[in-house]
């Protein structure tokens, strides 16, 4: 749950999901990216990423001070906002973020 999250491990949660993403793109590995991306899934680990997203109000900062991950972050922190809304149950913003990510 996320009140059992510190700051340090919602910071290291979305630093490890940002390495596991780019690894997968940068190798082009689709079974990789599949369950990075499957937002309704309610995989422990995607629900612990929404968790720490909510924890760490400023994934995108944390994005973009990266080079490693600034080029991924047109996906990457939509796809963050839409984790964090359909974690907490606001879908129409949850769906926004998701259709912005996939463009």
């Amino acid at each position: 749950m996320a009140l059992h999250l510190s700051m340090d491990e919602a910071h290291r949660c979305i630093t490890e999901y940002l390495a596991r993403f780019s690894n997968a793109v940068s190798s082009r590995d689709g079974s990789a990216l599949k369950p990075l991306l499957a937002v309704s899934s309610n995989s422990p680990y995607l629900v612990s990423l929404a968790d720490a997203l909510n924890i760490f109000q400023d994934s995108s900062r944390l994005v973009n001070q990266t080079d490693k991950y600034s080029l991924l972050g047109e996906i990457v922190i939509p796809h963050f906002r839409c984790l964090e809304s359909f974690r907490i149950g606001r879908f129409v913003d949850a769906y926004i973020a998701f259709e912005k990510a996939a463009k």
